[in-house]
């Protein structure tokens, strides 16, 4: 087979693009030595990337321009302040409308006047070098950069289901269909419609009939770490806690006050003021090592975090109950769809952040036990190596690319018939 060059780009927001796209990358690099992988991410995923001592010698880590999103003091992600009030975003959001404006103004004009124009890759080709074939993870400037230079991709998120799924009304309120419809809007501006979409869930939504040609809906997907030790858990008597920086003021006071249990927190730069203000017996601090928190994840009994979806994709795959803080504002609808995904597969409960307080988590604690049964009744297996799969046969023949995902579906057909 003819070597090829595949672009990857992740989001650089939060631990979980990582974290879902990291065995992805390796498992490729592995089976496909010949083929080159270069990754494209920016801020916290290009830094936990390039820290990676063990990236197979066939993929290359670049940066490239990406947004960052802006929180409030009550943990929202605040929208105007995102857009309007961030010098980097700015400059990013520039980058890519002028890329935008190369893709539907300059090369049609220059086409006219010399049909094997090149303008189009001499202006990208700085962030973006030649490639075959794109997979992003819910990263908006390799989707232009395909329109523009006309190659296909493949998506792998969660968010899409924003987009892609029917809901139902239960559960949601006006602010929350407000705040889809923006997402909508988002989603189709950042990323839209990819050549393969796969959606990674733990609850089986119902696809729009308008796309379910392009749409395929994949389990949980998790570090190899996880897999690794699923044969290894148990079930101490404490709960683990993951905050990140932007909610400790918010989650740590609630969680001092709740002494009925023992909480291990994980966070980051936490400082001396800070560690003495929320310190209390039944609180243990720690800070922020991948290796050490597998393994707390591994002995806890429950998990409680902000509601992103890789982490819970990861308590559920250890059997682990998870509650959910949604984060609120505009861009706070994933969350919230995570939270209704673990509520509708009875995993486990959660709240917005707005309504955290202690009688949500004593009314959690007294459920772990529930949460438990229900999850040892359940069978999540990591889906990263079938993601592979799906991904390696759309490598190995290009023709098949647009009708791709029906053939899947015809395949999962004959296997339940």
């Amino acid at each position: 087979m003819k070597s090829k060059r595949i672009a990857y780009s992740l989001c650089g927001e939060g631990f979980g693009h990582y974290g879902r796209s990291i065995g992805i990358i390796k498992s490729l690099a592995f089976r496909f030595p010949d083929h080159s992988i270069d990754v494209y991410c920016y801020d916290y995923t290009f830094d936990m990337m390039t820290r990676d001592k063990d990236l197979p010698d066939n993929v290359t880590v670049n940066k490239i321009p990406g947004f960052r999103f802006r929180h409030n003091k009550k943990s929202k992600v605040v929208f105007l302040r995102t857009i309007l009030f961030s010098r980097k975003n700015w400059i990013t959001g520039l980058k890519l409308l002028w890329i935008e404006i190369i893709r539907f103004i300059i090369q049609p004009v220059v086409k006219l006047f010399d049909k094997k124009t090149t303008i189009a890759y001499e202006w990208t080709k700085k962030y973006v070098k030649d490639f075959d074939l794109a997979i992003v993870d819910w990263e908006p400037l390799i989707p232009i950069i395909c329109k523009l230079r006309n190659k296909k991709y493949i998506s792998i998120d969660s968010i899409h289901l924003l987009e892609y799924a029917a809901y139902r009304k239960e559960g949601f309120s006006i602010k929350d269909w407000y705040y889809l419809l923006v997402n909508k809007l988002l989603i189709k501006v950042w990323s839209p419609l990819s050549n393969i979409s796969l959606i990674t869930t733990i609850y089986n939504f119902k696809i729009r009939n308008k796309y379910a040609s392009k749409i395929y809906e994949v389990g949980p997907l998790v570090r190899k770490e996880m897999v690794e030790i699923k044969d290894q858990v148990v079930y101490e008597d404490f709960i683990l806690v993951y905050v990140r920086k932007v909610v400790r003021a918010t989650i740590l006071p609630v969680i001092k006050k709740f002494t009925s249990e023992k909480i291990i927190v994980f966070t980051e730069d936490l400082t001396e003021i800070e560690r003495e203000q929320y310190s209390a017996s039944h609180i243990q601090f720690h800070d922020v090592d991948p290796k050490i928190f597998v393994d707390y994840l591994r002995r806890s009994k429950a998990v409680l975090s902000t509601s992103g979806y890789t982490l819970i994709s990861e308590s559920v795959i250890l059997k682990k109950p998870f509650f959910a803080i949604v984060l609120g504002g505009i861009l706070g609808f994933e969350q919230k769809l995570s939270l209704y995904s673990l509520q509708k597969s009875g995993c486990g409960d959660g709240c917005t952040i707005k309504d955290f307080n202690i009688d949500k988590l004593q009314d959690f604690s007294s459920k772990i036990a529930h949460f438990t049964e229900v999850l040892q009744s359940k069978d999540f297996v990591d889906d990263t190596e079938r993601v592979c799969d799906i991904i390696s046969e759309v490598i190995s023949d290009m023709s098949v690319f647009d009708n791709f995902v029906r053939i899947l579906q015809e395949r999962d057909a004959m296997l339940k018939g």
